[in-house]
């Protein structure tokens, strides 16, 4: 079982991981440039929308047992 602090540090990873990959990144010159990519949707209702509440809001999903349905697909 991993604490709550250490679940938001792997999340952030991911999630900056996966932004890269969905953008196509293949060095760190374009990083900053693919998490914004990344948070364009989030950003239209949100302007300010970050990683940290990428993670905020993960984590709720979590909490509500509604996040790995989601993954399942159930």
């Amino acid at each position: 079982m991993i604490d709550e602090r250490e679940l938001k540090m792997l999340m952030e990873a991911y999630i900056n991981l996966n932004a890269l990959e969905c953008a196509g990144v293949d060095n760190w010159e374009n990083y900053g440039t693919a998490v914004d990519e990344y948070y364009e949707d989030n950003r239209k209702t949100k302007p300010n929308y970050n990683i940290n509440d990428d993670i905020q809001d993960w984590l709720t999903r979590i909490k509500n047992d509604t996040f790995f349905n989601n993954i399942s697909g159930s």
